[in-house]
């Protein structure tokens, strides 16, 4: 079974990330399906954006979760798109992708609610069978796996964070996948996870020449799937190997 190609916050190395416009894209250029990143609005809405400080992205000096809806439409994030929400995008493009990997980013130790949030949309748009909740903390897995564990779950690494690493944390989260950076991927690594019975999925492959040559084999025999900036040059390299 060949990998699935994920767009990285869609297909963001030809448009601004984690918008419209790069789901579009990536939907144009092939992708079996997308990444995409969500923190909860203070007023309740699940959108769609990846830093917890907005200055990269807008110029604006502001903290994600501490905004209401309203004030993050006024703002620009690339090319004059607007922050999309969860609902919008489930609704644009749900059923034209075949994966959907939703990563929550971290709100520390407590929840403020939205594994719930989530969850709701999830099933209002009748997402369960194509959506991957991810995370890097692994108290949003294990929060998702106690309320809708038919809904799965991918653990992602950071190699610095060790603390997550460990098989107890791994466990409570019984997660599907582990999400790997490609400079942290090792043969070994590919086997222990395969022996845990969980898929690799591997992300930042973006060209053959970020690829370690020994490697190579595995992008298409062993990973579930594979989250490029550039679906388009993954696809073409996944179909040169074969």
């Amino acid at each position: 079974m060949k990998p699935f190609i994920l767009a990285h916050r869609g297909a963001s190395g030809y448009a601004p990330e984690n918008t419209m416009k790069a789901f579009a894209l990536a939907e144009t250029l092939g992708a079996d399906g997308v990444e995409l990143d969500v923190f909860l609005t203070t007023d309740g809405h699940v959108i769609i954006t990846h830093d917890e400080e907005l200055f990269r992205l807008t110029g604006q000096k502001l903290i994600t979760q501490k905004q209401n809806l309203k004030t993050l439409k006024t703002l620009d994030f690339g090319e004059g798109e607007k922050i999309p929400t969860l609902a919008y995008f489930f609704d644009a493009f749900g059923k034209k992708f075949s994966v959907i990997n939703v990563e929550i980013k971290s709100t520390g130790l407590r929840t403020n609610g939205i594994e719930q949030a989530v969850l709701k949309l999830i099933k209002d748009f009748k997402m369960i069978e194509q959506v991957y909740i991810s995370s890097f903390n692994p108290l949003h897995l294990i929060r998702f796996k106690k309320m809708a564990p038919e809904i799965k779950r991918g653990y992602l690494i950071w190699p610095k964070n060790r603390t997550t690493q460990q098989n107890f944390w791994i466990a409570r989260a019984n997660p599907q996948t582990m999400n790997l950076p490609l400079f942290w991927l090792k043969q070994s690594h590919l086997e222990q996870f395969g022996k845990l019975e969980r898929r690799t999925w591997l992300w930042d492959v973006d060209n053959k020449d970020s690829i370690k040559p020994e490697l190579t084999p595995w992008l298409s025999k062993s990973l579930g799937a594979i989250i490029t900036n550039y679906p388009d040059r993954l696809r073409a390299l996944l179909h040169s190997q074969n």
